[in-house]
């Protein structure tokens, strides 16, 4: 990846009744419809013995593969995954989206997860593609919580990165910043949803399980991501 950067400023103005931000991240989660286009689900074998699950769109021979990496919790179901896959086949391009560990609808195998700054993943499936199609062009576009960890694989490989070229989305660059933001106002609700989700698919997966690094009865105590980030995802 070349280091011709730029810095441009954004062309989007949102609708006249969509000025809030909580209206513009709301109203899409619950308004939007769209469709997933023809994919591919593949299953790949990790050197630890986990597995990531991808799903591809195949586009035209000599179009560039775009890897899309979703943000906390995202999945193949989230609706702006949705909307960039849907957008990617109709202009040809091929596309894969690569969920992380766990995400995917099935348990990862491993007590381990995912989060923002672990890139050894994201490597092994770039270097995957590229070793699959040497000459086609990988870009790849990370929302949120996957712009972490795409910006943080760039800072780690610098020019010998597989991608040509890279998009970080709504990226939480100070995550104690982005933490502490979610423990007030009316963001209270994002850090409501979020650990709703991220504690029940914890006792999902560690309901018949002996290693869970924290007790499952003491869930209920982790309810701002500081606390959750220190029992779970640290250690």
């Amino acid at each position: 990846m070349n280091n011709d950067a730029k810095i441009t400023q954004s062309s989007f103005h949102p609708a006249w009744w969509l000025s809030n931000p909580h209206l513009q991240t709301i109203w899409p989660a619950l308004f939007r419809r769209i469709s997933l286009p023809d994919v591919n689900q593949e299953r790949i074998s990790l050197d630890d013995g986990d597995f990531i699950d991808l799903l591809h769109v195949p586009g035209n021979t000599d179009a560039p593969r775009v890897l899309l990496l979703h943000g906390l919790e995202g999945s193949q179901r989230s609706h702006y995954i949705k909307g960039m896959l849907s957008a990617l086949a109709t202009h040809g391009y091929a596309a894969t989206l690569m969920h992380f560990r766990g995400c995917s609808g099935e348990t990862n195998r491993k007590a381990r997860a995912y989060h923002s700054g672990d890139t050894d993943d994201l490597s092994a499936i770039l270097s995957l593609l590229h070793q699959r199609e040497p000459r086609r062009p990988i870009i790849a576009i990370g929302y949120s919580l996957g712009g972490n960890v795409l910006l943080k694989h760039l800072g780690e490989r610098g020019a010998d990165s597989q991608l040509h070229a890279a998009a970080a989305v709504s990226v939480p660059l100070r995550l104690d910043l982005a933490a502490n933001r979610l423990t007030s106002g009316a963001s209270r609700f994002y850090q409501w949803r979020l650990l709703k989700q991220l504690r029940c698919n914890y006792r999902d997966k560690f309901k018949n399980r002996t290693d869970a690094p924290f007790s499952l009865d003491r869930l209920g105590e982790l309810d701002t991501f500081w606390k959750f980030d220190n029992e779970i995802t640290a250690p």
